[in-house]
């Protein structure tokens, strides 16, 4: 089975890579969660769940964490 998730690395895992990897490099030193961030979801195209499956699984989401031009596409299961 291939579920397909699309999940990110949380804010603090990707500062705390940043801080190990610009200590050794100074072209690393804006490689930080604003900079990951940015990248993601300028990659990303987001479609929200529709509302039967938002209402039904209570789900929550946040347009504005989201891309909406980006090559890879996701959502939510329904």
């Amino acid at each position: 089975m291939n579920g397909m998730y699309y999940v990110r690395p949380s804010k603090t895992e990707v500062d705390a890579w940043s801080s190990l990897i610009s200590s050794k490099s100074s072209s690393t030193a804006n490689w930080d969660w604003d900079t990951f961030f940015a990248a993601m979801k300028a990659t990303e195209t987001f479609t929200p769940p529709t509302d039967d499956v938002e209402s039904v699984a209570g789900m929550k989401w946040d347009q504005a964490s989201h891309g909406s031009s980006g090559m890879l596409r996701t959502t939510w299961p329904g």
